[in-house]
């Protein structure tokens, strides 16, 4: 459907469409690189002229939607979802939570 030049595309995705479309494509590896940001809810406050950010530390709210698309994605068609990340060793909270989510595995690069 096309109205005033914009397609309409269903916000569900049709697993059965696509396997149509692009037919098997055997295991597909899916890889979600991901954030371990500071929580914006955390507390900040300035110590010396620096800026000292909480203690918390969270994945990146935008990373944990792509990751639950990509994990979607391997329910529907199979596959595997991989969750990458680079950062210090405290990055290693957001690997887990992605695992959490449903990811297969967590590559830390340091």
């Amino acid at each position: 459907m096309s109205r005033g030049g914009v397609r309409s595309v269903s916000s569900r995705f049709r697993p059965a469409a696509a396997m149509a479309r692009y037919g098997n494509l055997g295991r597909m590896k899916i890889v979600v690189c991901i954030k371990h940001v500071p929580d914006v809810q955390s507390e900040r406050r300035l110590e010396g002229g620096r800026l000292v950010r909480g203690e918390d530390d969270v994945l990146n709210e935008l990373d944990e939607n792509a990751v639950e698309a990509a994990v979607a994605l391997v329910e529907d068609l199979g596959g595997e979802v991989v969750a990458l990340t680079m950062g210090p060793e405290d990055a290693e909270d957001g690997l887990r939570r992605a695992l959490q989510m449903g990811a297969d595995s967590g590559v830390l690069v340091t």
